[in-house]
């Protein structure tokens, strides 16, 4: 498969051998030849159903892996999506506690649960290998492919991939944002959600969380967030300043709340699942917004590192001085476009 044939719903910025450079140094490692190419043709990126599928290979335990590909990493200076090899890469290889000896280059539709890194420095398996790795099975790596090219080829179609689809992606994009604008606008709040509006004390807050909704329905996918973007980081920052009223979270755990089935739940009322998955619904739809673990978890870190969300006595919190011109820059756009396009 030629790298430009790889199709992709989300994709980072093809760049040039002085970036390569960049990442390498960074990382410290020099990327093998074919997933340098790959980086330089495509930036890597949210792989479209065309492309996506992986099957037949044997797992230690007898099983045989069937899973989708969802991100490959690659490059994004600008750090508005998580698909930036050093960045992004670097954080979630520590977050997960990736080994050292491996090269994390993407994961699956489960998040960092189901990753792929390129081997190094392990004997057992060839240099610049392609493997897989579960880390709820944390060490126990599986041979993929001898290369990353290889490793590329072995992508199929997935089963909902429907090829005259194609023709309309545009106009199925369009529908998809108008729907996700509606959802905005007039979508209902979760009780968490409402309450923590309600404590803020800021009669026009309301207004507020949905004019930053509204601008997440504007970008690309909208609330379907592949990647990291600053609309999506705006609509947690104004939600969890609001949460904090009510209930502040003391870890990040806590915050994301159980987004996967196997994720016990701690008690706390005011999380991502509560707040901003169960808000914005239509009636008879049962969610609306829709993101990774691993993207909460890089708005927790973007926010914990320049300090603007500290830890108090009662949980984390975001600093006032921090969301006040926040929220000044979404009144001053209602205030411009009072009336909001759908």
């Amino acid at each position: 498969m030629k790298f430009g044939d790889i199709e992709f719903t989300d994709r980072g910025k093809p760049c040039g051998i002085l970036r390569i450079r960049s990442i390498e140094k960074k990382i410290g490692r020099k990327l093998p030849a074919d997933y340098k190419k790959f980086i330089m043709k495509t930036g890597g990126g949210c792989l479209s159903l065309k492309n996506t599928y992986l099957f037949g290979v044997l797992l230690p335990s007898g099983e045989e892996l069937e899973a989708n590909v969802e991100i490959i990493l690659g490059n994004d200076p600008t750090g508005e999506t998580d698909f930036d090899l050093a960045e992004a890469g670097e954080y979630f290889t520590e977050e997960w506690e990736i080994p050292s000896d491996v090269l994390l280059i993407g994961n699956t539709e489960a998040g960092m649960h189901e990753c792929f890194v390129i081997n190094y420095d392990l004997p057992e398996f060839p240099r610049h290998s392609v493997l897989y790795l579960d880390n709820d099975i944390p060490g126990e790596f599986t041979l993929i492919a001898r290369s990353f090219s290889e490793f590329l080829s072995m992508l199929a179609p997935d089963s909902d991939y429907d090829p005259d689809d194609d023709l309309s992606i545009e106009e199925s994009r369009e529908q998809t944002k108008k729907q996700h604008k509606i959802r905005s606008q007039k979508g209902a709040l979760s009780p968490q959600l409402q309450e923590s509006i309600e404590a803020t004390g800021i009669p026009d807050y309301e207004q507020i969380v949905r004019r930053a909704a509204y601008q997440l329905a504007c970008v690309d996918l909208g609330f379907f967030v592949s990647g990291y973007n600053k609309k999506w980081a705006q609509l947690l920052d104004v939600v969890y300043w609001a949460a904090q009223h009510v209930q502040p979270c003391r870890t990040v755990k806590s915050f994301k709340g159980p987004i996967w089935d196997h994720i016990p739940w701690d008690g706390n009322e005011y999380q991502f699942m509560s707040l901003v998955r169960a808000s914005f619904v239509l009636e008879g739809e049962r969610g609306s917004i829709s993101c990774s673990e691993a993207m909460l978890e890089l708005w927790w870190q973007r926010r914990i590192e320049p300090g603007v969300l500290v830890e108090t006595p009662e949980g984390f919190k975001l600093k006032d001085e921090y969301i006040a011109p926040v929220l000044e820059a979404l009144r001053e756009d209602i205030k411009n476009h009072p009336r909001v396009e759908i």
